[in-house]
């Protein structure tokens, strides 16, 4: 099994608001090991944004906080 998840990141530190994230790190892992990792920068805070991002760099998951509106 192959996945490419994305974190929400800053400076190799996890970003504890998804959208407003500076960068996004993207780790592929084959049969549970991780084979690499590549850092982008995430696109400017807009409506749709960042599932174009993802969608791009064939995201299969998303391990991340902060997502919706807030109280």
């Amino acid at each position: 099994m192959t996945q490419r998840i994305a974190i929400p990141s800053n400076e190799g530190m996890l970003w504890p608001h998804f959208g407003k994230a500076p960068q996004v790190t993207f780790f592929n892992v084959e049969d549970g090991q991780v084979k690499d990792s590549t850092v982008l920068q995430a696109p400017e805070h807009q409506h749709g944004a960042m599932p174009r991002l993802l969608a791009e760099q064939n995201c299969t998951d998303v391990i991340c906080g902060g997502i919706g509106g807030g109280i």
